[in-house]
């Protein structure tokens, strides 16, 4: 008996064909999907390292920056602190001399200017007011007043009266004074004197000077510097005006006095010469006139005296010659009259023979 077979389920395996297909399709999606994710985690990887790069380069930079304004600081800083600490320095110094001027200024160490007070009396034997004087002297101690007062007032063991004795005896032996200047120093010297009439008095009566000396002495130092002659030497002596030696001290001094006064007049004609243009005679006058050397001396000095006379009348020549209206013969008589300028006729002629 024949059975019908059923014909073949197309619609089936079609259906399991599609399902493989799509079975299919889905792997090699997936496969894709896979390597596109792989790739993107490369390229990612890849991306993260160039912005860590890129990140660390301005990183990096940053803290070069950073670096270097932390250094300029610091170097502000320090001289800042330098500038500070010298300022200070300056401040505490000016502070220090502030300090000193007002101590003195005030008067506030009164140990101190009796110490100075101490000095004075005892080591320059200076007298009470002169003590006083130099602790409040701008150019002294600056003490005030009432400082300068305590530390003369509690002044012991000073003997003003011996003060001025030693202060007459040993400027005497350094200025050498006259009696009458000596008193007059001990009384009214700003520094050195200043004592009461009382002590002064004291002084000259014990005081072991020998005013002849000190006349000799006062002789030579002025003959030495002003090349004077004898009748000046002994006015400066003498007189009110001058040293006010006695006549006795002057005449001993001018008899020991060992001065070649011809060589004094010599020495004040080289002077006179320096700066004119004088003839002999001219020069002998002055020498006689003005500064009292004897005919003798001043004769000596004319003639020793280095200087060309003829040259001097030919420099008169041409001072008289300048207004060019005197001739040469009235030149002449000018040089050498005796009421003129008194060079002799052969230094008178040279002159104008030389004359242009």
């Amino acid at each position: 008996m024949a059975f019908n077979e059923e014909p073949p389920n197309n619609t089936n395996s079609s259906q399991e064909q599609s399902q493989e297909n799509n079975i299919h399709n889905q792997d090699k999606y997936e496969n894709v999907s896979n390597n596109e994710s792989t790739q993107n985690d490369d390229s990612n990887s890849s991306n993260k390292g160039k912005y860590w790069l890129i990140g660390c380069g301005a990183g990096c930079g940053c803290l070069v920056i950073l670096i270097i304004l932390v250094l300029a600081a610091c170097v502000i800083f320090m001289k800042v602190s330098d500038s500070i600490s010298s300022s200070d320095s300056e401040n505490a110094t000016h502070e220090s001399k502030q300090e000193g001027n007002s101590r003195k200024a005030g008067g506030n160490d009164k140990e101190e200017a009796l110490q100075r007070a101490e000095t004075y009396a005892k080591s320059m034997y200076m007298s009470k007011k002169g003590i006083y004087n130099q602790l409040t002297s701008s150019s002294g101690d600056k003490f005030n007043s009432s400082t300068a007062k305590y530390a003369v007032n509690h002044l012991k063991d000073v003997d003003y009266k011996e003060n001025a004795l030693k202060t007459a005896e040993e400027s005497s032996d350094n200025l050498h004074f006259s009696k009458k200047e000596l008193t007059d120093y001990l009384k009214n010297d700003e520094n050195s004197g200043q004592f009461t009439s009382e002590q002064v008095d004291y002084a000259m009566k014990h005081a072991k000077i020998d005013y002849k000396e000190n006349a000799l002495e006062t002789a030579k130092h002025i003959s030495d510097q002003s090349y004077s002659s004898k009748s000046q030497l002994e006015d400066e002596l003498t007189s009110k005006d001058g040293r006010q030696f006695t006549k006795d001290e002057a005449d001993y001094a001018m008899k020991h006095l060992k001065t070649d006064f011809k060589k004094n007049a010599l020495k004040n004609a080289q002077r006179y010469m320096q700066d004119s243009i004088e003839s002999k005679s001219e020069l002998y006058n002055k020498l006689v006139e003005y500064d009292d050397f004897t005919e003798d001396e001043a004769k000596y000095a004319a003639d020793n005296v280095k200087v060309d006379y003829k040259e001097n009348a030919l420099e008169r020549a041409k001072s008289l010659s300048k207004d060019g209206d005197t001739s040469k013969s009235d030149i002449k008589d000018m040089l050498s009259s005796k009421d003129g300028f008194k060079f002799t006729e052969e230094e008178a002629q040279y002159a104008v023979d030389h004359l242009k």
